[in-house]
C-alpha cells in the first residue's frame, strides 16, 4: 500500500491515528490501554486507550497500562508510511510487546488503516 503523502513525523502518524478514531474507525473488539513507546532519536511514549466507547490517543505514560509497545522511531515511521508491513517488522523481531498482546491488533490497525 503507497501513501500518496508519507508521514514525517511521529506527530504525523499520532495526529492521523485521532483522526481515524475520531472518525468512527471500529475499536469495540478491543478493551484496555495500549501503551506506545517510541525509542531512538525521537523518543515519545503515547497512549491509546480503548476502555472508553470513543478511543482516545495522547502523549504520554501511563501506569495502567494493559500493553507497552515498544519500537524505534525509524521502525515506526516505516510502518506507518507502509514501507514494511506489521508481520515483517514483527518477525524481524522490531516490536517489543509487554503485558496483554491482545491489545496489539489495535495499534496495526490503525497503522493498517493508512499510519
Amino acid at each position: 500500500m503507497t501513501k500518496p503523502t508519507s508521514l514525517k513525523t511521529l506527530n504525523d502518524v499520532f495526529e492521523n491515528f485521532t483522526t481515524q478514531v475520531g472518525n468512527g474507525s471500529d475499536f469495540i473488539e478491543h478493551d484496555g490501554i495500549l501503551q506506545v513507546k517510541i525509542t531512538g532519536k525521537h523518543q515519545e511514549s503515547w497512549i491509546i486507550d480503548l476502555t472508553e466507547l470513543e478511543a482516545q490517543i495522547y502523549p504520554g505514560q501511563s501506569d495502567d497500562a494493559d500493553c507497552t509497545v515498544t519500537l524505534s522511531d525509524e521502525d515506526f515511521l516505516a510502518l506507518a508510511n507502509a514501507e514494511i508491513t506489521p508481520r515483517e517488522a514483527f518477525q524481524a523481531g522490531k516490536f517489543q510487546f509487554e503485558g496483554d498482546t491482545g491489545l496489539a491488533p489495535a495499534l496495526i490497525k490503525l497503522l493498517k488503516n493508512g499510519g
